[in-house]
């Protein structure tokens, strides 16, 4: 990668929209309600922008209104000139600044008209200080400048609103230039402002390329930007009078000619000594750095009091889940401790910054700053040490915290024994009961005599659990997919097949960290390149649950449905010996799976109308089944509530009930994760509001064609559910048997070979 390009922007506004704020966010990572108003505060941040990286600076102009930050301050006549009139000290803010991000408030119309008196303002300043410092640049009108505007509180209602989306881009296309809402707050699309400053300064700095011809023909023109013709000015100036080439300064300039080169006239107070512009990143006196990210959901909000949390409630529903109870304690002390190292690291940028104006002091007075260059030094290097402290105790603060599961809803009976799951319902067609079938077979013999199933070499291939569909077997299990499919297309839902595989980190935004190694497969691109690696998805509901990471619902967009379809990966780790004939339990399976991002407030209602959804689908199929509350101490982390539909196999077991489909409320415990947002701030909200999320099976296809064989046979073959048979070739009523088949002697499985 090429070295970091040096960039300087500054952050303006009227009082009150939240420019510190947006910039402590960008910067610090966390939002500050106030800021102690100061003159100026500079700040560094590295972005990455199409693969460059920019080391940039960022000019704070915080308490300041744009009068006095645009107002010339009248000095004293020249002792050198007693008869002089008196000079200016111009605010020519301009002097190595890139670029400009003009913040306006939604909810302040005057703040919004201001940024029009801003961006004027600026331009105008740059044709004033031309006529006063140079004389041979053409004075002409100075049209653009890199800028973006930006209108924070985004969050708030609309009817707190005094300035529409639409207002600011008229604006912008007006001024030709980038804009953006965003919110100081909640972090949202602060990161992108920067990154559209980035760009807006890339358009000046890197013109398209024109041929040769034209290069040659608009020689003189290529000179846009007006500070270019501003510098080559004062350089054919300085010439002129024979003034010496000063050393440039370590500030980024966005033109050749460094910007202590120019009179201290004219350097702008705003900036300060261009010397000083060396300095670390600050944060406003008596406010703690926290370098969280915004989503690391359970600790900003639900552990710690003072951001609204409760921590007694997770306790609470950590007792419910059977789960370690300490470990709310852990995550609030590891907070804590994270909070002190990070608040001591900027303290010692404080001190840096301190010994700094010390050295611009002494430097000033030309005399030796040795030693305290070296204290700077080794300020640094303390500083950068507690830095990556508080980061890796952060990485353990967040890998604990999510080792907590969701909020156990009101109606999950509470136990740690599966045998207390509470039957809610039994259903079965009158036609066929749950009962024991005397002269039935299971599964996999029927799939056997209609010679369907070819365990033997599925074995040879691939080991443990494996296994051929053939023939009529395919067929089968193909109608359930299309079947299903049809089914919840018909209930409203999007057809959606996702990628096969995910890479890890998206993975570990909506999957059980413990799943990684219990259930998981793991691909390696590059050993080199370990963020590469991807995992076999173990059910649609992964990848599919990651589609609109990052994104921001509208309220009328909701609910979203998908019926998700994928062949799905698990290891199923544990389980050996368990259902080891057949395909009931096996390391790859078809499933159709319902998943749906809805309002809070409706996502119970969901719940129930995906539970009726699954009913509706196998009382089609004809087959018994009942429905289970799984005890709290067996939800999976995500969790808030589960129900089980366990149909009923006749044969299997000598009859039992047994899991086809699992509905989960997973609310906003992955949402947050995962950002998934919706809807607009209320008032004096402190905490964002995320969707809800819920998911559940349709049908995974090779189980349920197990329950409907063993449900559907006769001693002659197999009858074909009727709402089947049009998927199926030839729409067959009845399927013969075959083959002879043989009953194991005992339940081992098949000889295990190598994985």
């Amino acid at each position: 990668m090429a070295p970091p390009k040096q960039r300087k922007v500054a952050i303006v506004g009227s009082r009150a929209v939240g420019k510190s704020s947006m910039t402590v966010q960008f910067v610090d990572g966390h939002f500050v309600d106030s800021y102690y108003p100061t003159i100026e505060n500079t700040f560094s941040k590295m972005i990455k922008y199409k693969n460059q990286e920019y080391a940039t600076e960022i000019i704070d102009t915080a308490g300041q209104v744009p009068e006095v930050f645009f107002s010339p301050r009248v000095a004293k006549p020249s002792p050198a000139r007693p008869s002089s009139t008196p000079h200016y000290h111009d605010a020519c803010h301009f002097i190595g600044i890139h670029g400009y991000i003009i913040v306006y408030s939604v909810a302040s119309k005057q703040s919004f008209e201001m940024a029009r008196i801003i961006r004027d303002k600026i331009l105008n300043h740059l044709v004033v200080y031309t006529k006063q410092h140079t004389d041979d640049l053409p004075h002409q009108a100075v049209e653009w400048i890199p800028l973006v505007i930006v209108g924070n509180k985004s969050d708030l209602r609309p009817e707190q609103r005094q300035v529409t989306p639409e207002d600011g881009r008229a604006l912008a296309n007006e001024f030709k230039c980038a804009w953006t809402e965003a919110s100081a707050r909640y972090n949202e699309n602060v990161q992108k402002a920067f990154e559209l400053m980035i760009a807006e300064v890339e358009k000046s700095q890197n013109p398209e390329r024109e041929d040769e011809k034209a290069k040659q023909e608009n020689k003189m023109d290529r000179l846009k930007h007006p500070i270019d013709h501003l510098m080559n000015a004062l350089k054919k100036r300085r010439k002129k009078k024979g003034l010496a080439s000063l050393s440039i300064c370590a500030a980024p300039c966005h033109v050749p000619t460094p910007a202590s080169c120019l009179p201290s006239a004219v350097r702008s107070p705003l900036l300060g000594v261009v010397r000083m512009a060396r300095r670390q990143p600050t944060t406003a006196t008596g406010y703690v750095t926290r370098r969280e990210k915004q989503r690391n959901f359970r600790i900003s909000n639900d552990f710690i009091k003072e951001r609204g949390g409760d921590p007694e409630k997770i306790r609470e529903s950590q007792k419910k889940r059977c789960a370690p109870v300490e470990i709310v304690d852990e995550v609030i002390a590891d907070f804590e401790d994270h909070r002190r190292t990070q608040y001591d690291a900027t303290q010692m940028g404080s001190k840096i910054n301190a010994v700094q104006k010390q050295i611009g002091a002494k430097k000033k007075a030309k005399e030796s700053a040795d030693d305290l260059l070296e204290e700077k030094k080794q300020l640094e290097e303390s500083k950068k040490k507690q830095e990556a402290e508080a980061a890796a105790k952060l990485l353990k603060l967040q890998a604990k915290a999510k080792t907590v599961g969701n909020y156990v809803y009101k109606d999950v009976p509470v136990s740690d024994n599966e045998d207390n799951n509470a039957v809610l319902k039994t259903w079965a067609p009158e036609t066929r009961k749950a009962e024991f079938k005397q002269d039935g077979i299971p599964h996999h013999g029927v799939l056997a005599r209609l010679n369907a199933y070819d365990p033997e070499r599925g074995t040879k291939i691939v080991g443990h659990r494996g296994y051929c569909l053939t023939g009529y077997g395919v067929f089968l299990n193909q109608a359930l997919i299309n079947y299903g499919l049809e089914f919840l297309f018909s209930k409203g839902f999007t057809p959606n097949q996702p990628p096969f595989f995910m890479l890890r980190d998206q993975m570990a935004k909506t999957a059980q960290l413990s799943d990684f190694d219990e259930e998981l497969y793991k691909v390696t691109e590059s050993k080199d390149k370990p963020e590469t690696d991807k995992y076999l998805i173990a059910t649609s509901e992964q990848p599919i649950s990651a589609l609109h990471s990052e994104e921001w619902l509208h309220s009328d967009q909701l609910p979203i449905k998908y019926a998700g379809y994928s062949t799905n990966f698990r290891k199923e780790a544990g389980s050996h010996g368990k259902d080891a004939w057949g395909i009931f339990r096996i390391h790859q399976f078809e499933k159709v799976e319902q998943f749906l991002l809805t309002h809070p407030e409706k996502s119970w209602e969901a719940f129930d109308e995906m539970l009726a959804n699954s009913e509706e689908f196998y009382q089609s199929l004809g087959l018994p089944y009942q429905v289970v509350a799984i005890v709290s101490g067996a939800l999976n982390n995500a969790a808030s509530m589960k129900r089980d539909l366990e149909a009923w196999f006749p044969v299997t077991g000598g009859g039992e009930y047994k899991e086809l489909v699992s509905i989960s409320n997973c609310t906003d415990y992955q949402t947050r994760e995962l950002e998934i947002r919706h809807g607009v701030k209320k008032l004096n909200a402190t905490r964002k509001e995320y969707v809800h999320a819920l998911n559940g099976t349709l049908c995974a296809t090779e189980r349920t064609l197990c329950c409907i064989l063993e449900n559907y046979q006769t001693p002659e073959g197999f009858t074909v559910p009727e709402v089947l048979r049009k998927y199926i070739p030839g729409q067959p009523e009845f399927l013969p048997f075959v083959k002879e088949w043989k009953a194991p002697k005992d339940d081992k499985p098949l000889a295990d070979r190598t994985k």
